[in-house]
């Protein structure tokens, strides 16, 4: 299961299209809350050091009434540091894929 997990993984370009991802909400995050950006040091791309690879999941989703697993996700995880501060985290992404490749959800977080 393993390699047809790093399989799809690289087939559909998972981890690359996590950092595209990433970016488009780091951007929007700037745009759409600028004071809370400001007030933790965010002001631009610039203020932040190259976010890197947590990790890659596979994840089932929570058993439904009848104990079946309805989803199966790849979740990759990145996080990203303030450059100033390179040993303090300004926050995390995670991007979920479904195993055709689509792109099934996101969370981003801001410490």
């Amino acid at each position: 299961m393993r390699e047809e997990l790093l399989e799809l993984i690289e087939k559909f370009d998972m981890v690359n299209r996590a950092y595209e991802k990433f970016w488009e909400n780091y951007d929007r995050f700037l745009f759409e809350n600028g004071k809370i950006a400001g007030k933790n040091g965010l002001y631009d791309r610039n203020s932040i050091a190259m976010p890197w690879l947590r990790e890659v999941k596979y994840e089932l989703s929570r058993p439904n009434e009848q104990g079946k697993f309805e989803t199966e996700t790849i979740r990759v995880d990145l996080c990203f540091f303030h450059k100033a501060k390179k040993c303090s985290p300004a926050g995390y992404y995670s991007c979920w894929f479904d195993l055709k490749g689509e792109f099934a959800d996101d969370c981003f977080e801001v410490n």
